[in-house]
């Protein structure tokens, strides 16, 4: 079959609750894993880091003399590599940080929980479904709103003080660095959403009444 290759970049410590991987995390389950350690992500190092993980040991081996200059033993490069290695500093916080992501994911779980009562029953703005089979870690809190609303609406946030982000705002299909890839079918779906999508704070740091201002705000622009 197809190995299939995980991007678990923005679902570190997402779980499969039910099915055949129950009890499983995201990263864990197909031919390869891989996750992003940048600073806003939900396991954050003070910089760039990143890992791989897989079960197939031939594959990590070669994985690991890539990341070091193609070395198989100090001195021996046997491939051409790169300085790929997660340097000590950044290895240190994160086994800091990994010991309350437990309750940092929990945070944000009882933040998203109060968004998604506040804006489902608003008619314009699409909220973040979870797939019954898992959980959500809530990465981003992502809204799809009007594609033409999206700019007066990051605008009216910018105003009451309130940040907002794209994620992403050209479908990669569209990025110049894929050009020579045709496209087999419409990808008609991605370009709407890239137009359409918006991200509101959602940071385990918010404060209660940061949370009441943000409903509060959302609800008046499209109540």
């Amino acid at each position: 079959g197809i190995p299939i290759v995980e991007d678990t970049a923005q679902a570190f410590g997402a779980k499969f609750i039910k099915g055949k991987y129950s009890g499983r995390f995201a990263g864990t389950v197909g031919a390869f894993g891989t996750f992003s350690f940048f600073p806003t992500k939900n396991l954050g190092a003070l910089g760039d880091g990143g890992a791989i993980s897989s079960t197939n040991a031939d594959f990590l081996a070669k994985a690991k003399s890539i990341a070091s200059h193609g070395q198989r033993k100090k001195y021996e490069h046997h491939v051409l590599g790169l300085n790929s290695r997660l340097d000590p500093i950044q290895a240190a916080a994160l086994a800091v940080k990994l010991k309350f992501l437990p309750e940092a994911l929990s945070a944000k779980a009882l933040i998203s929980e109060q968004y998604l009562a506040a804006f489902q029953p608003l008619k314009q703005v699409v909220v973040p479904e979870t797939a019954s089979f898992s959980n959500h870690t809530y990465h981003q809190f992502t809204l799809t709103i009007p594609s033409e609303k999206r700019d007066g609406f990051a605008e009216y946030m910018r105003e009451e003080g309130i940040s907002t982000m794209v994620y992403y705002p050209i479908p990669l299909h569209k990025q110049k660095a894929y050009a020579h890839f045709e496209p087999r079918t419409s990808l008609a779906i991605s370009e709407k959403l890239s137009r359409s999508v918006i991200s509101i704070p959602v940071h385990e740091a918010l404060a209660p009444n940061d949370i009441l201002a943000i409903k509060d705000a959302i609800t008046k622009y499209f109540s």
